[in-house]
C-alpha cells in the first residue's frame, strides 16, 4: 500500500489514460468510520499511499476519496504504537453494519462523479455522515 503510485503509474501508463481520469480510494485515519472526503487536489496529509502517488505521478493534482477508518488510539501515543495493526487488521463485527453502508455510500458517490463530474458531486460526497451519535447525545 505505501508503494501505491508505483501501480498507478503504470496502470495510467497500461491504458494510455490521463491523470486527470482517475480517482484514488484511501483509507483515512484522521477521518472516523462514517465519513468520506472527496479533494480534487491536494498533499498527501501523511499517508503513504498518496505520498507514492504524488511522487510517482509527479504532481498533486489528481483526485483523491478518502475514506474514514477512524483512529485506533484516543492519544498521539497510544495512535503511534496501534496504527499498523488498525490499518491491516479487520474492522470488529459491532462495525461491520456500518462498514457496508459506506461502502455503499462510496459506490453511489463514484457513480455521481462520473455522472456529475467533481464540483457537484463533491457537494454531495462530502455531506455524508454515517458517524453513529455518541451515546447520550441528541440524534
Amino acid at each position: 500500500m505505501n508503494e501505491s503510485g508505483r501501480s498507478i503509474r503504470a496502470a495510467l501508463d497500461w491504458f494510455d489514460l490521463e491523470i486527470d481520469q482517475m480517482i484514488v480510494l484511501v483509507d483515512d485515519m484522521d477521518l472516523p468510520l462514517g465519513r468520506l472526503r472527496l479533494r480534487a487536489r491536494g498533499g498527501a496529509g501523511g499517508h503513504n499511499g498518496l505520498k507514492s502517488a504524488i511522487q510517482h505521478l509527479g504532481t498533486q493534482d489528481f483526485a483523491r476519496l478518502r475514506i474514514g477508518i477512524g483512529a485506533p488510539g484516543r492519544n498521539p501515543e497510544e495512535r503511534r504504537a496501534r496504527t499498523v495493526s488498525h490499518v491491516l487488521g479487520q474492522f470488529n463485527r459491532a462495525e461491520e453494519p456500518l462498514l457496508q453502508d459506506v461502502l455503499r455510500e462510496v459506490l453511489r458517490g463514484l457513480d455521481h462523479i462520473q455522472r456529475q463530474g467533481l464540483d457537484r458531486a463533491g457537494n454531495a460526497i462530502n455531506a455524508v455522515n454515517l458517524v453513529p451519535a455518541a451515546e447520550g447525545d441528541p440524534a
